[in-house]
């Protein structure tokens, strides 16, 4: 995948969007286009995927990357070469 196809990838499915995982709600939103945390909780809220205070909110690293035979975004702690920034809250 070209790093112009990652990106394109990377603004779909990062737009503020929220998943359960292990029985606690995660919220994704791309730091790119959404670069203040302030910013990122806005987005969310606009979305009515905000309804309570977030428990915790991180900048990670997502990475297009093979994982058992299947790619998918990897989140890292800190910046790499091919990875977008992701504003990750825990509500």
């Amino acid at each position: 995948m070209t790093n112009m196809d990652s990106l394109q990838q990377f603004m779909r499915y990062f737009e503020p969007h929220c998943l359960e995982r292990d029985g606690q709600r995660v919220c994704y939103v791309s730091a790119l286009e959404y670069p203040l945390e302030n910013d990122a909780l806005d987005a969310l809220g606009e979305e009515g995927l905000l309804q309570e205070p977030p428990q915790k909110i991180s900048l990670k690293y997502a990475q297009w990357s093979e994982v058992d035979q299947k790619e998918r975004w990897i989140l890292h702690p800190s910046e790499r070469s091919g990875a977008y920034p992701v504003w990750v809250i825990t509500v």
